[in-house]
């Protein structure tokens, strides 16, 4: 099932295009979702009595990001955490036709934006996020996290820790060059959360404090939130 919303979306006029043209994809049935964009079936495991679940399924690329679009994007993802749904997962497009690369950040840059939004919100912030390569890829890279959710359904997974896992990419070098493991595990020791990284290098003394401890690494991580804070 997919929302009629899509086919109103430029940077997704691929997916559409899959989702209404090839044979193999007959189960998608077109409807006004409005919480969200795309539900696939999640079957139950072999022996199992429970029902099939469905993943539901925000999709949103770097358009969803710009100026005009952020404000209302978080207001969707709002609602659709608020489904109750078993199942939800928001899909972002690291690169589409539309938007090969989008204004001030490429896709890469926009997804680690998405996720400092979303990790501001404690609400939020338990959404899984999945990064897809692209628009036409999207429906693959679906089915292979579904048929992971159906195998490993009855494994405990370790919890997601945001800091460590994006810290080292906020800096002016990532993601090409991201912060070295020493640079991370200090920043990581005197800042408890993203939060905190972000209202240190803020301030003049905080500046100071980084410069301290990170040397001239203090430069990237700053001037990295310089242009979220723009953004």
């Amino acid at each position: 099932m997919f929302c009629s919303s899509l086919r109103r979306r430029s940077d997704l006029q691929e997916l559409v295009t899959a989702l209404t043209d090839s044979p193999k994809l007959h189960d998608f049935k077109e409807s006004n979702l409005k919480t969200f964009d795309l539900a696939l079936a999640i079957p139950p495991r072999s022996g199992s009595n429970k029902t099939s679940r469905r993943l539901q399924v925000l999709v949103l690329t770097s358009a969803s990001l710009d100026d005009k679009a952020k404000m209302s994007t978080m207001t969707r993802i709002e609602h659709f955490s608020a489904l109750g749904a078993e199942s939800i997962a928001v899909a972002f497009v690291l690169s589409t036709r539309a938007h090969p690369s989008f204004e001030t950040m490429d896709g890469h840059r926009a997804f680690l934006t998405l996720q400092l939004m979303i990790l501001g919100q404690p609400n939020l912030s338990s959404i899984p996020i999945l990064p897809i390569t692209s628009s036409i890829s999207l429906l693959s890279e679906l089915n292979t996290y579904t048929e992971s959710l159906h195998r490993y359904s009855y494994l405990t997974f370790p919890q997601y820790s945001a800091r460590t896992n994006l810290l080292p990419h906020t800096t002016l070098s990532a993601p090409s060059h991201p912060m070295s493991e020493h640079d991370t595990n200090v920043l990581s020791d005197i800042c408890h959360s993203l939060p905190d990284v972000s209202k240190l290098a803020a301030s003049e003394q905080g500046y100071l404090s980084l410069k301290e401890w990170l040397e001239e690494a203090a430069e990237g991580v700053v001037g990295f939130w310089q242009e979220e804070l723009i953004l």
